[in-house]
C-alpha cells in the first residue's frame, strides 16, 4: 500500500470512528435543539446508517473477491487456504457469520456494483431506490425470482406509503414463495415419457435399418437422451449442481430449460446458492462477446 492510499484509508477509518465519538455529544445536546433541527438530524442519521451498512457489504465483497483470488481452485479447506474456509476465518475475526459475508457480498454486487451495459435490467442508478435505508429491503429483494425489479417495487411502495415496512416487503416476497432448494423434484421418467422413449427408439431402430451410417449419431443421440431420462428423484440444489457440473449447462435460461421450470424460479435457487456460498458467477466479458453482440450480457454459473 502507498503512502497516499494508507492515509485515505487512516482519514476514511477516522471518519467512520467520528461518527461513533460525536454520538454521545449530539445525543445529550437534542434536548437544546428545536423541532426542525431534530426532525434534521433524525433524517441524517438514517441516511448515515444507510451508508455505512453500504460501506461493510462493499467490503464485504472484496474480502470475498480477494479470498477467492488467493484461494484458487482445487485447494483444500483443511490447508486454510480453500474459500469457504478463508471466509470462516475472516468471519471469526470480524465477530459475524461468514453467511453474513456471502449475503453482505451479494447485496453490494448485485444493487451496487452492476454496471449498466452488463445487468439483466437497466439498473445501474441509487435515484430510484435511495430513500430504502434499510438493508433488510435488500435481503429480502435477493428472495424473489427477480431482486431488481422487486427493489424498485418496494420503493415504489415505500414513496406511495411511507408506513410500508421491512416487514412488509418480506410479507410480499413470502407470497411469492418459491421452493427450498432441498425440496425434491420428481424423476424424469414418468409413465407418458416412457411410453414417448419407447415409441422414440423404435423409430431410431427403423431409421438405422433404413439409412446405416446415421447408427453412431443416433446411438449417441439414445445415449445422452437415456441419461437425462434415467435421472432420479433428486432436490433442487443436486439436480442444479448435477446440471452445472456434469452437465456443463450453466446458463440462467439453459438451466430453466433442463429443468422444465420457470426461468424466474430458477434465478431465485441460483441466487441463494450464491448467497449460501454453494455457487459463484461472473460475467460475459466484452472479450468473449460477438463483435457487435447486443443484449445483456450472459451470466455463468460455477461451483464455489
Amino acid at each position: 500500500m502507498s503512502e497516499l492510499q494508507a492515509t485515505a484509508t487512516a482519514l476514511a477509518i477516522d471518519w467512520i470512528n467520528a461518527i461513533d465519538r460525536h454520538a454521545d455529544l449530539m445525543i445529550e445536546q437534542l434536548p437544546e435543539r428545536s423541532d426542525e433541527e431534530i426532525v434534521e438530524i433524525r433524517s441524517a442519521a438514517r441516511a448515515g446508517g444507510r451508508a455505512l451498512w453500504r460501506i461493510e457489504a462493499a467490503c464485504d465483497a472484496a474480502i470475498l473477491d480477494r479470498v477467492k483470488l488467493r484461494g484458487g481452485r482445487g485447494k483444500k479447506d483443511e490447508e486454510a487456504v480453500g474459500v469457504d474456509a478463508a471466509v470462516r476465518k475472516v468471519a471469526a475475526d470480524l465477530g459475524v457469520t461468514p453467511r453474513t459475508i456471502y449475503q453482505n457480498a451479494q447485496i453490494h454486487k448485485t444493487f451496487f456494483d452492476q454496471p449498466q451495459e452488463t445487468t439483466e435490467r437497466a439498473f445501474s442508478s441509487l435515484g430510484p431506490v435511495d430513500h430504502l435505508e434499510e438493508k433488510e429491503y435488500f435481503k429480502a429483494a435477493l428472495r424473489s425470482p427477480d431482486p431488481h425489479e422487486t427493489i424498485e417495487y418496494f420503493a415504489r411502495q415505500k414513496a406511495a406509503d411511507p408506513n410500508f415496512s421491512t416487514g412488509d416487503a418480506w410479507r410480499i416476497v413470502k407470497n411469492r414463495e418459491v421452493p427450498a432448494l432441498q425440496s425434491e423434484l420428481p424423476p424424469i421418467a414418468t409413465e407418458e415419457v416412457m411410453q414417448s422413449w419407447r415409441a422414440w427408439c423404435r423409430a431410431c431402430d427403423d431409421l438405422i435399418k433404413r439409412v446405416p451410417r446415421l447408427y453412431e449419431t443416433i446411438q449417441y443421440a439414445i445415449e445422452e437422451a437415456k441419461y437425462i431420462i434415467e435421472i432420479p428423484a433428486q432436490t433442487v440444489q443436486a439436480r442444479i449442481i448435477d446440471l452445472i457440473q456434469n452437465q456443463e449447462i450453466n446458463e440462467l435460461d439453459t438451466i430453466a430449460g433442463a429443468m422444465s421450470q420457470h426461468r424466474e424460479v430458477v434465478r431465485v435457487w441460483l441466487n441463494r446458492m450464491i448467497e449460501e456460498g454453494i455457487l459463484s458467477h461472473r460475467t460475459q466479458t466484452l472479450e468473449e462477446r460477438a463483435p457487435g453482440a447486443r443484449g445483456p450480457a450472459r451470466t455463468y454459473y460455477k461451483i464455489a
